[in-house]
């Protein structure tokens, strides 16, 4: 008997225990995607007007190719012939044809301050987003801190897209009266020497990416003697025969001087340049022009520190990669003056040193 009730009460307390654990999975199963729904999904950051879902990107892989020095080698090991003619580049320069003219407009693309009467232009591997992320900032300080951001963030999605952003500088002129004459605004543009330019986006574009198709890089990979004579071409033929069809590639190798309107507005720029530690050129620089325009100090300390202290995700700065890349190119007198012939208005108009032998 005493047995029956035990059996019974046992049936009782395991039924019980699998009915409460049956109760459970619904909540278990709730409480689980709650969690992959706060922590799993892709971050999306809010501002006004837009929201900004960051791309993936597989950083890792990035960062692997920019060390794997072994296929970089490989595709560099070929001899690399003699200059024709060892003379300067100003007579370089002077034969017909020979070198990228100075005045072509290929791309400009504006960040306004309105409220510091500000205007930068952006050009792709001068610090173009960090600069855009500093503008994006003085557009709306309150916004921009309100979101969480930081500069480098700009790279997967601007926050102030459409908002502060220009084509042209006649369109921010007309957009807010800027005079010719006298006014109180200022127009900067970030440069680079244009040898460190060169080597950073040729390591950014096609060696940090993975190779999607033929076209990419134009087609050579790793071997940046080829990316060379073909990237000349093409800025040739886009000089003088107005070819039309361009890469993304073009936007991160094209001079300097061919962005901004420089063409016509080149007057009306100060140009800060840039520097791989930001506290010895361009950081004092900039805190001069932002002082100027009445940028309270708390904003100023706020850029400051992004610049100085947060690397940007696609830097190439440091990397085995552009190490090799920029030893290899200095030593070649023949890669050199492809350099100076693509760029020479750029080391000229930026008081950049030309390379030794030009």
């Amino acid at each position: 008997m005493s047995s029956a009730k035990s059996d019974s009460s046992e049936r009782v307390e395991i039924d019980g225990m699998y009915i409460l654990k049956v109760a459970l999975i619904p909540l278990t199963l709730a409480a689980s995607i709650l969690f992959l729904y706060l922590y799993v999904k892709p971050i999306e950051q809010q501002s006004a007007t837009m929201l900004v879902a960051p791309k993936s990107r597989d950083m890792r892989a990035e960062q692997i190719r920019m060390f794997a020095l072994n296929e970089i080698v490989k595709a560099n090991s070929h001899d690399l012939p003699p200059r024709s003619r060892n003379i300067s580049a100003k007579a370089l320069c002077k034969q017909k044809l020979a070198c990228a003219p100075f005045n072509r407009r290929y791309e400009t693309m504006i960040r306004v301050a309105p409220q510091y009467k500000m205007v930068n232009c952006v050009v792709q591997k001068s610090m173009s987003t960090m600069m855009t992320g500093a503008m994006c900032y003085l557009y709306n300080e309150t916004q921009y801190e309100k979101s969480g951001r930081s500069f480098d963030d700009e790279f997967s999605g601007r926050l102030c897209k459409n908002q502060n952003e220009f084509s042209s500088v006649n369109s921010v002129r007309d957009a807010f009266n800027i005079s010719y004459v006298k006014h109180d605004w200022t127009f900067s543009m970030v440069t680079r020497n244009p040898i460190d330019r060169f080597v950073s986006g040729y390591v950014d574009r096609c060696v940090r990416l993975a190779l999607k198709n033929e076209t990419q890089c134009n087609g050579c990979g790793l071997n940046m003697t080829c990316f060379i004579e073909t990237e000349y071409k093409r800025l040739m033929e886009i000089s003088y025969k107005r070819k039309t069809h361009r890469t993304m590639e073009d936007a991160h190798f094209f001079p300097q001087v061919w962005h901004c309107d420089l063409n016509e507005e080149f007057e009306f720029f100060e140009f800060i340049q840039y520097s791989g530690n930001a506290e010895d050129k361009m950081v004092p620089q900039l805190q001069d022009l932002l002082e100027r325009q009445n940028v309270p100090e708390k904003s100023i300390e706020f850029i400051k520190n992004e610049l100085i202290y947060k690397k940007s995700s696609h830097s190439t700065t440091g990397t085995p990669a552009k190490r090799f890349y920029y030893s290899r190119l200095m030593k070649s007198p023949y890669l050199l003056e492809f350099i100076v012939k693509m760029f020479y208005y750029d080391f000229l108009r930026f008081h950049y040193e030309l390379p030794p032998g030009f």
